[in-house]
């Protein structure tokens, strides 16, 4: 990430935004092909490269917010992530 120092948030922003699509993108295309072999996109599962992919994305968008802000959200995100562990999804209509 040498590369990053000392640019602006737009440039951050925009080098996140791009990545992170570029990451989702492999995920559907290549990795999936690599893993299953066909090309049968009735159902599609996105693993660790894409959960890596939108979270450079979320982070583009992230980047932006005072700092203040950001530590509330982050606080919140690590307090209540396992907030719906229980929640059977088989049960919700």
């Amino acid at each position: 990430m040498r590369q990053l120092r000392g640019k602006s948030k737009a440039e951050l922003s925009h080098f996140l935004l791009t990545r992170g699509l570029w990451l989702v993108f492999l995920e559907l295309t290549i990795i999936r092909f690599a893993w299953r072999f066909n090309v049968d996109y009735t159902q599609t599962i996105g693993q660790v490269i894409w959960a890596m992919g939108w979270s450079m994305v979320a982070l583009a968008g992230l980047i932006y917010l005072p700092r203040m802000v950001l530590a509330a959200f982050s606080l919140g995100l690590i307090a209540f992530h396992n907030l719906f562990d229980n929640v059977d999804p088989a049960a919700t209509p």
